[in-house]
């Protein structure tokens, strides 16, 4: 099953979930995200801990998350989709990163191969994602991501 469709299942199933993260305190987020790229950097760091307050700190509440067939959704769908007990994600870095940016708005354009395992279930997750963040008085939030499945080999 595709990852992002698991993903996603579990958000629907424990967007309340949300409720129980510990506070994350805005002086921490403007510590850990000063530049775009260290925001990033932060955010890559937290999914792979599973740290849901961090995610929750370093995403701003009107977010949205675009995932595969177009299906919209919000924070919570995401930070819980992330943050799932039985979830694990290996230390990964995007590749063919590439940055554009203009004042209190960059965007981030790469390609991921995200390897884990969910539930003991091994999986490896190859897209390309597009995250847009904005400055704003917590330092640089992501407000906007869109993924798409790789293509496979030789498409």
């Amino acid at each position: 099953m595709n990852r992002l469709i698991r993903t996603a299942r579990h958000a629907l199933l424990g967007a309340a979930a949300l409720a129980a993260v510990a506070t994350f305190s805005p002086a921490s987020a403007a510590a850990i995200n000063a530049t775009p790229e260290e925001a990033s950097r932060a955010m890559d760091k937290a999914i792979v801990a599973g740290d849901g307050a961090t995610l929750d700190g370093l995403i701003a509440p009107d977010f949205i998350w675009v995932r595969e067939g177009g299906r919209r959704v919000g924070k919570a769908d995401f930070v819980h989709g992330l943050a799932t007990p039985g979830l694990k994600i290996e230390p990964f870095m995007p590749a063919e990163g590439r940055w554009l940016k203009s004042g209190d708005i960059a965007v981030f354009s790469a390609v991921n191969e995200l390897h884990g395992s969910e539930g003991g279930e091994a999986f490896v997750d190859k897209h390309s994602f597009v995250d847009v963040w904005r400055r704003d008085g917590e330092g640089w939030r992501l407000v906007y991501t869109q993924v798409t499945k790789a293509p496979e080999a030789g498409r």
